[in-house]
C-alpha cells in the first residue's frame, strides 16, 4: 500500500487551515496532491512505476489526469483542475472495504452545481441522472455509475466526492463540530517542501489488519496518534521520514532503546525480524519464578525472528544477550523441574553442539515478554555463548542453529549486512519484513476478497524485496523511519540522453537476467526463473518441442534434462513440499502431475 500512497504533497498553510476542517476524525489518512500531472511526471521516471501503476487507485488517477489534458486541449475545460491541490482521505467503510474521499481545490472559480454536473457528464462520457437530498442543511448530489452511487458537495472552496456518498455525511460532520476532525485547531502540521506527503492517522490503521484477514479481534498499533510523513521515491524504492504532528496529547509508553547486534543469528530466510527493548520489569508472577531477575539478567536488546514452516504459518523465535548465562541456565532449570508433568523427565536434545531445553508452562512467554506472546505455546530454549534462543516451536529453534552454524545468516551475508548496517543501531522500535519469504504467508492470511486482489496484482507485490520501520521517541515527539525497497525484477536500464542531463529518455523494465543455452529443438514453454534453494542463485527451467524438462543456470550451462510423457500445461512452480526449505518443480501434462527435486528425479510417489 505504500507505493499506492506516496504521489502527493502538501500544501501551503492557508490552505490547510481550510481542509483541516473538513477531513473526518475516521480518516485511515490523508494524501494530498499539490499538482497531479507533475507529480505522474516525477514518478514516472522510476523503473518500478509501471508496476505501482497497475494499482486500481493510482492507474485511476493517471486515466484521470490523460483525460483531463484531453479535454482542455479541446477547449471543453477552460481549466486544468489537475493542477489544482487535491486531496485523498481513505476510509474503512466496512469489514473489508477502503474507499477514498477526493477533495479538489478551486483557484479563481467557484464549483457551482451546474459545473458540477457538466464535469461529471463530461468525465463518464454519458448523461448521468442526478438526484440531490440534504443532510444537515447542505445539499448532496448523487449519481448512479458503474455500480456505485457516486457522491458530489461542494463545501468552501472545495469539490468533495465519493464513491460512497454516505462519507459525504462524516466530511459534513466534521465542518460543523471540531470533535468530528482528524485535525483539531491546536495540532500544527510541518509544511513540508515539494515532494510527497502522508498524513497517518494510526490509531486508525490498527483496524487494517481486521479489513484484510477479517478478524474480529483488535490489532494492537504501536504507535499512536497522527503522523505527517514525507516520502521520497528512488530508483531502488521508496523511503518515509515522518514526526508526529506537534500539540497532540499522545499517552504511549515505548519500550527501551535496543541496540541491534544478534543480526549473526538472523536466517537469511527469515519473513520478519523486531527489534526491541524490554519495559520496566512487569508485575507479572510465574508460579514464583523471578520474572523481573530473569528480564534483569537479559541485555536491553530482544530480537524476535519469524521463521515460514510449512503451510505458510510463521513460528517465532526470541533471541536476547544474557549478561550471567549461567545463572540463567540455572533459573530456567528450575522452572522446567517445577512444571513437569508427574514422572517425566527433563526433556534434552543435543543439537549441533547445543543442548535444547523445554519449560512446561504455557504461560512464560507471556508472563515473561508481554501480552504480544500469551498465545505462544510451551517454549524450548537454548544457549549459544551468551545468546539466548527461545521458542514454542523446536524446528523454528533449529532453523536458526542450523543457519548460523553454515553462516547463512544476515550478518554474514555481505548483502544483507550492508542492509541491517545502513538501519539506526538503536531504536525504540525496529521492524523488517522480507518479502521474499513474508509475502506468501501474508496473502494466505487474507480473507477471500483481498487475496485475489493481491493475486491479481502478485506482479508488483513479488517484487517487493525488504521494508523496515523504525521508531524513536523524543522530546515527547515520535520519530518515524521506513524504506521499501524493489528487487531486481524491476530494476531496469535507465538510458541518458546525449545532452548529458539527467533526464531519462527510455527506461526498460524487466528481469535482469540474460543467459544462452542450447536445447535439442524449439521451446515449447517460456523459460521459468527459479530459485536454487542451496544458494539462491536464479537459474532458469523450460521444455523444448521434444517435451524434454531443461534446468539451466545463469551462465548457460545444462545442469540436467528429463523427458516427459507430454507438453506442460500451465506453469513451472516451486513449491516446498517436505517444508525443510528445499525446493522442487511442479508442473501438469495431460496425463500426470510432475513434482521434480533439484537433482531431476520425481519426488517419492510421483508422478501421479
Amino acid at each position: 500500500m505504500a507505493s499506492g500512497l506516496g504521489y502527493f504533497f502538501f500544501l501551503k498553510k492557508d490552505s490547510d487551515a481550510e481542509i483541516q476542517k473538513l477531513i473526518p476524525a475516521n480518516s485511515l489518512g490523508l494524501i494530498t496532491i499539490n499538482n497531479v500531472s507533475e507529480a505522474i511526471k516525477d514518478y514516472s521516471i522510476y523503473p518500478w512505476w509501471d508496476e505501482a501503476n497497475s494499482l486500481p487507485f493510482i492507474n485511476r488517477l493517471t486515466e484521470a489526469n490523460t483525460k483531463i489534458d484531453s479535454l482542455v486541449k479541446v477547449g471543453v475545460l477552460q481549466s486544468k483542475i489537475n493542477e489544482n491541490p487535491v486531496y485523498v482521505s481513505f476510509h474503512l467503510t466496512s469489514n473489508n472495504s477502503i474507499e477514498p474521499l477526493f477533495f479538489i481545490g478551486s483557484q479563481g472559480f467557484e464549483w457551482l452545481p451546474t459545473n458540477i454536473k457538466k464535469l461529471a457528464n463530461l468525465w463518464f462520457n454519458k448523461e448521468l441522472l442526478f438526484e440531490s437530498r440534504v443532510f444537515n442543511e447542505k445539499l448532496i448530489y448523487e449519481a448512479d455509475v458503474q455500480e456505485s452511487k457516486w457522491g458530489f458537495i461542494s463545501l468552501g472552496s472545495y469539490l468533495v466526492i465519493s464513491t460512497n456518498s454516505v462519507l459525504l455525511e462524516d466530511v459534513i460532520r466534521a465542518e460543523e463540530d471540531e470533535s468530528n476532525r482528524l485535525m483539531k485547531s491546536e495540532m500544527k502540521v510541518e509544511e513540508s517542501l515539494k515532494g510527497v506527503s502522508l498524513l497517518l492517522n494510526t490509531d486508525r490503521v490498527g483496524r487494517l489488519r481486521n479489513v484484510f484477514t477479517g478478524a474480529s479481534e483488535p490489532s494492537q498499533s504501536q504507535l499512536k496518534g497522527l503522523i505527517n510523513i514525507k516520502i521520497e521515491p528512488s530508483d531502488a524504492g521508496l523511503t518515509f521520514n515522518g514526526i508526529s504532528v506537534s500539540n497532540q496529547t499522545v499517552d504511549q509508553t515505548l519500550p527501551s532503546n535496543a541496540v541491534i547486534n544478534v543480526e549473526n543469528f538472523i536466517p537469511s530466510s527469515a519473513s520478519f525480524v523486531r527489534w526491541f527493548g524490554i519495559n520496566e520489569p512487569q508485575n507479572a508472577s510465574l508460579k514464583g519464578f523471578d520474572i523481573s531477575s530473569f528480564q534483569a539478567l537479559q541485555n536491553s536488546e530482544i530480537c524476535e525472528v519469524n521463521i515460514v514452516l510449512g503451510a505458510n504459518t510463521m513460528s517465532q523465535v526470541l533471541l536476547s544477550e544474557v549478561s550471567d548465562v549461567s545463572e540463567m541456565s540455572k533459573m530456567l532449570e528450575e522452572i522446567s523441574k517445577i512444571s513437569r508433568a508427574e514422572g517425566d523427565t527433563l526433556f534434552t536434545e543435543s543439537f549441533i553442539n547445543n543442548e535444547i531445553r523445554f519449560v512446561n508452562e504455557g504461560q512464560f512467554l507471556g508472563a515473561a515478554y508481554g501480552d504480544q506472546y500469551r498465545k505462544s505455546g510451551k517454549p524450548y530454549y537454548a544457549f549459544f555463548n551468551n545468546v539466548m534462543l527461545i521458542s514454542d516451536n523446536i524446528d523454528a529453534l533449529k532453523t536458526v542453529l542450523v543457519d548460523y552454524d553454515a553462516e547463512n545468516t544476515w550478518g554474514r551475508i555481505p548483502e544483507k549486512r550492508r542492509y541491517l548496517d545502513n538501519l539506526v543501531r538503536e531504536a525504540n522500535i525496529t521492524q523488517l519484513n522480507n518479502f521474499e519469504f513474508y509475502l506468501d504467508p501474508l496473502v494466505n492470511s487474507f480473507n477471500p476478497k483481498w487475496k485475489v486482489f493481491f493475486k491479481d496484482h502478485i506482479q508488483l507485490f513479488s517484487s517487493f524485496d525488504n521494508f523496515n520501520f523504525q521508531v524513536n521517541e523524543a522530546s515527547n515527539r515520535l520519530i518515524v523511519s521506513a524504506e521499501l525497497t524493489f528487487n531486481e525484477s524491476v530494476k531496469g536500464l535507465v538510458v541518458r540522453n546525449n545532452k548529458g542531463t539527467n533526464e531519462p529518455i527510455k527506461i526498460e523494465v524487466g528481469l535482469n537476467l540474460v543467459t544462452n543455452a542450447y536445447g535439442n529443438g524449439k521451446l515449447i514453454t517460456k523459460p521459468y526463473v527459479v530459485k536454487n534453494h542451496n544458494n539462491s542463485a536464479q537459474e532458469i527451467v523450460f521444455q523444448d518441442e521434444l517435451n524434454q524438462l531443461y534446468l539451466v543456470d545463469r551462465t548457460g550451462n545444462i545442469l540436467w534434462k528429463k523427458e516427459l510423457e507430454g507438453r506442460i500445461n500451465g506453469t513451472i512452480e516451486q513449491i516446498d513440499y517436505y517444508a525443510n526449505r528445499k525446493l522442487q518443480y511442479l508442473m501438469f501434462t495431460d496425463s500426470a502431475v510432475h513434482l521434480i527435486d533439484r537433482n531431476g528425479d520425481e519426488v517419492d510417489g510421483f508422478p501421479v
